[in-house]
C-alpha cells in the first residue's frame, strides 16, 4: 500500500513538473524567456517615444535621463520588492509572524515613499528636455505601457 501511494505522489510530481515546464513554451513548442532587464526597458523607452512624438534630436537627449530613472527605479523594487513569498502566504491565510507583516508593510510604504521621490527628482530633470504637456503625457504613456503588460498574460491564458 505504501508504495503504490509513493508511485502515484511520484506521478503527480513527474507530471506537474512537466506541465509546468510547458507553460514555459510557446505556440511552436519552443521555450519562452522571460526578456532581459536591457529588453525590457528598450521596449519600454521606444513606446515612450513614440506616445510622445519625440524628434530624433529630443529623443537623444530623453532617453538617457528615462533609463537611468528605469534604472534606479529597479534597484528601488529590488531593494523593497522582497517578500514575494511571505506576501502569497499572507494572501493564502497561512500565519504569519507578526514581525514580519510589519516589515512587509514597512517596505511597500516606505517604497511608495522612495518612488514618489525619484519621479520628483527625476521629474525636474526632464523639465529640462519636455515640454509640460510632453512630461503629463509622459505618466498616460507609462501607465498605458504598464497596462498592456498586464493583458499580455491574459491573452496566454485564453488559448
Amino acid at each position: 500500500m505504501k508504495r503504490l501511494v509513493l508511485f502515484l505522489a511520484l506521478v503527480l510530481i513527474v507530471s506537474a513538473a512537466a506541465m509546468a515546464q510547458n507553460n514555459r513554451r510557446g505556440e511552436g513548442g519552443e521555450r519562452q524567456e522571460r526578456p532581459s532587464f536591457e529588453s525590457f526597458m528598450r521596449t519600454k523607452c521606444d513606446m515612450v517615444v513614440h506616445e510622445l512624438g519625440l524628434s530624433s534630436k529630443d529623443s537623444a537627449r530623453f532617453i538617457p535621463i528615462y533609463q537611468e530613472l528605469l534604472k534606479e527605479k529597479s534597484e528601488l523594487y529590488k531593494k523593497y520588492g522582497g517578500g514575494h513569498r511571505l506576501r502569497m502566504a499572507i494572501e493564502r491565510g497561512e500565519a504569519v509572524p507578526d514581525t514580519a507583516l510589519m516589515r512587509v508593510i514597512y517596505n511597500s510604504s516606505q517604497l511608495q515613499v522612495e518612488d514618489a521621490q525619484l519621479e520628483h527628482r527625476y521629474l525636474l530633470r526632464l523639465s529640462g528636455v519636455l515640454t509640460p504637456v510632453q512630461l503629463y503625457n509622459l505618466q498616460k504613456a507609462e501607465q498605458k505601457f504598464r497596462m498592456s503588460i498586464m493583458r499580455r498574460p491574459q491573452k496566454r491564458q485564453e488559448k
